[in-house]
C-alpha cells in the first residue's frame, strides 16, 4: 500500500495519509487506535495478523489486554457493518489474531490537497500593535537560519492574540521565501551556492487538554505528520529511517509498508531517552546543508503547551539544551494562568531553560487606545470599499470620521482594556448592530457607540456565551460540528458530519464569516474524492 494512496474496498475508501475512512461521501468516525488497527490489517490483507503484531504496532510502549484489542475490533466491525460470525471484512482466527478478507485496490491521492491546512496565501485578520513582536521574531529567525537553534515561548492571557501573531509571522516568512525564490529564478548569473537560502518547512502541532495519562508526544507526532505530507516529506522519511526509526514506527501512515515490520522489530524495546536522542539527531540532520547546497529551515509550532503531555515537555527541554548546530525554530504558546498549580510540569521546564538562557520569551502586550483607533480605521475603510463607497472622502468628512473613530476607540478601550480578542468581538458586535453600516452625516458614531456598548458584557467569556445564545439552532449546530473538525476545516467535512447539503453548509459558514462571528474564510479545499468546498 503506497503511502500516498487511498485504499478502496467494497463501498469504503481508506486514506491512511489523511487518517480518514469514507463510506461513499460520508466520513466514518473511528477512534484513533481502531483506525490504526484497521490500517495495519488492510496493509496485510489476506494474511494472518497475530495479536502480538497488533500490540507491537498500535500499542508499542504499553501493556494492553485482549479486551482492549477486542474493543477496537468491535468498533471497526460496527462502523463497517461487519458480522463476527459471518465476516465480510475482518475474520477472527481463534486464539491467534485476525485477517482482513476483502480485496483492496489502491488509488493515487494528491496529498497536498487531501486535507485542509492553514492557507497563508489568503488575507490574514487585521493585525495592529504587533510590529515590535514581529520584528523580534524575525531577529530570532535569522539566528535559526545561521544554525543557532531557537526555542521561543509566546505567552499571554487568553485572547491576547498569540495564535494570530504566530500566523502573521509565518505569513511574512512565506512571503519572504516566495520573493527570494523569485529572485533566484530570475537571477543571472546563478546565485552563489556557498551562501544558499534555507528552504522553510513548517510543522504545526496542537496540544489538547487530556484527562488521565494522555497520548505521549501528541503535538510532535502531529507536526511530523504534516511535514511528512509536505514537499520535504520524502527527505524527512529517509532521515527518520536512518536516525529516528522509533518515531517513524509511530507514524504508520508515513512508514513504507514493506519496511514497517522490520522497523517495528528493530525498535522493539526502545527507551524514552533513546527516543529523545533519535529525534533530536534527526532534526539536526534534516536541517543540515545537503549535497545540493541547500538546507531546510525547520519551524515547529507547538500550541497551548500548558496542556502538553509530560513526554513532549521532556523532549522540548532536551532539544533546547543540545549544542549541535540546527536550523531549527520551535514556537510554543502557553497561558500563564493555566500554570498556577506549583506542580505544573511546564513550570520546571521554563525555570531550567531560563536559568541557562536556552530559550526566548515573547509576551504580546494589551492594545493601546491608539492601536484600537488604527484597527477601527482599517475596518471602516475595508467595509466602505467592500460596499463600493468612496475611497478618498472629502477632507472635512475624513477629519470628522477620524474624530468619531477615536471617540469610539476610547469607549471600546474602557470596556475591553485592550484585550485583542475581546476588542475584535466588541467591534464585530457593534458592526452587527449597524454602527458602521453607513457614513454618518453628523459624525455621531461615538454617540451611538456609547448607547450600544451599555449592553456589551464586561468579559469575553460572557460575551461569547451571549453571542452563541443569539445564534439560530442551525447555526449553533454548524459551529459545534466545525469545532470538532479543528481550527481549520472544510465545509465538505462539516456537511458530511451534519448530513447536510454542501452548498447549504457553505452558505451558512459564509454568513457567519461575513458577520465576523466565530469564523473567517481560509480558501478552497479539494478532497480526494473530488469534492470541492470552502475552508
Amino acid at each position: 500500500m503506497a503511502r500516498d494512496s487511498s485504499i478502496q474496498f467494497a463501498e469504503f475508501r481508506l486514506e491512511p495519509c489523511n487518517a480518514r475512512l469514507w463510506h461513499g461521501t460520508q466520513v466514518v468516525k473511528l477512534k484513533p487506535k481502531a483506525f490504526a488497527v484497521l490500517c495495519f490489517l488492510i496493509e496485510r490483507a489476506g494474511q494472518l495478523v497475530t495479536k502480538d503484531d497488533l500490540w507491537q504496532a498500535v500499542w508499542p510502549d504499553v501493556t494492553v489486554s485482549d479486551n482492549v484489542l477486542a474493543a477496537s475490533i468491535r468498533d471497526i466491525r460496527k462502523e463497517l457493518g461487519d458480522n463476527a460470525k459471518m465476516p465480510r471484512f475482518v475474520e477472527t482466527v481463534h486464539r491467534r489474531g485476525y485477517r482482513f478478507l476483502h480485496v483492496i485496490a489502491s488509488q493515487p491521492v494528491q496529498s497536498p490537497e487531501s486535507e485542509p491546512t492553514p492557507n497563508t496565501q489568503h488575507p490574514a485578520p487585521l493585525l495592529v500593535g504587533r510590529d515590535r513582536e514581529l520584528a523580534q521574531l524575525h531577529v530570532w529567525l535569522d539566528k535559526a537560519r545561521s544554525g543557532e537553534r531557537q526555542i521561543v515561548f509566546v505567552t499571554g492571557e487568553p485572547g491576547i492574540g498569540k495564535t494570530v501573531l504566530i500566523e502573521a509571522f509565518l505569513s511574512e516568512v512565506r512571503r519572504q521565501e516566495e520573493t527570494q525564490k523569485a529572485k533566484i529564478e530570475d537571477s543571472s548569473p546563478a546565485p552563489n551556492p556557498q551562501s544558499p537560502t534555507p528552504e522553510v518547512s513548517l510543522g504545526w502541532g496542537q496540544c489538547i487538554e487530556q484527562f488521565g495519562e494522555g497520548e505521549a508526544y501528541l503535538p510532535i507526532l502531529t507536526a511530523l505528520g504534516q511535514l511528512g505530507r509536505s514537499t520535504v516529506g520524502p527527505q524527512m522519511i529517509e532521515v527518520l529511517k536512518q536516525y529516528a526509526p522509533s518515531w517513524l514506527v509511530h507514524l504508520p501512515a508515513l512508514a513504507p509498508t514493506a519496511e514497517f515490520t522490520e522497523l517495528r522489530h528493530k525498535t522493539t524495546g526502545t527507551t524514552r531517552p533513546r527516543m529523545l536522542r533519535e529525534l533530536a539527531k534527526a532534526l539536526e540532520a534534516l536541517t543540515a546543508v545537503g549535497a545540493t547546497g541547500r538546507s531546510s529551515l525547520l519551524i515547529l509550532v507547538l500550541e497551548d503547551l500548558h496542556w502538553s503531555d509530560p513526554s513532549t515537555l521532556e523532549w522540548l527541554s532536551f532539544v533546547a539544551k543540545r549544542r549541535a548546530p540546527a536550523r531549527l525554530m520551535i514556537l510554543s504558546s502557553y497561558r500563564p494562568v493555566e500554570m498556577l498549580a506549583t506542580e505544573h510540569p511546564l513550570r520546571a521546564v521554563l525555570r531550567e531553560l531560563r536559568l541557562h538562557q536556552q530559550c526566548q520569551e515573547l509576551s504580546p502586550a494589551l492594545l493601546t487606545e491608539s492601536e484600537i483607533t488604527t484597527y477601527l480605521t482599517q475596518r471602516v475603510h475595508e467595509e466602505t470599499n467592500s460596499n463600493g463607497g468612496e475611497t478618498t472622502p472629502k477632507p472635512e468628512t475624513a477629519q470628522r470620521d477620524a474624530d468619531s473613530l477615536r471617540a469610539v476607540a476610547g469607549l471600546i478601550y474602557q470596556r475591553t482594556e485592550g484585550n485583542p480578542l475581546f476588542m475584535v468581538s466588541v467591534v464585530n458586535e457593534l458592526e452587527t448592530r449597524g454602527l458602521f453600516g453607513a457614513q454618518q452625516e453628523n459624525g455621531t458614531w461615538h454617540e451611538q457607540a456609547a448607547v450600544l456598548t451599555r449592553d456589551v458584557p464586561n468579559n469575553i467569556r460572557q460575551f461569547v456565551t451571549d453571542q452563541c445564545d443569539r445564534l439560530a439552532p442551525a447555526e449553533r449546530g454548524l459551529l459545534e460540528a466545525a469545532s470538532l473538525a479543528g481550527m481549520t476545516f472544510s465545509t465538505a467535512a462539516v456537511a458530511a458530519a451534519l448530513e447536510r447539503d454542501i452548498i447549504e453548509t457553505e452558505e451558512g459558514c459564509a454568513h457567519l464569516a461575513a458577520q465576523h462571528r466565530f469564523l473567517r474564510p481560509a480558501g478552497i479545499v479539494k478532497w480526494p474524492d473530488g469534492t470541492v468546498g470552502a475552508g
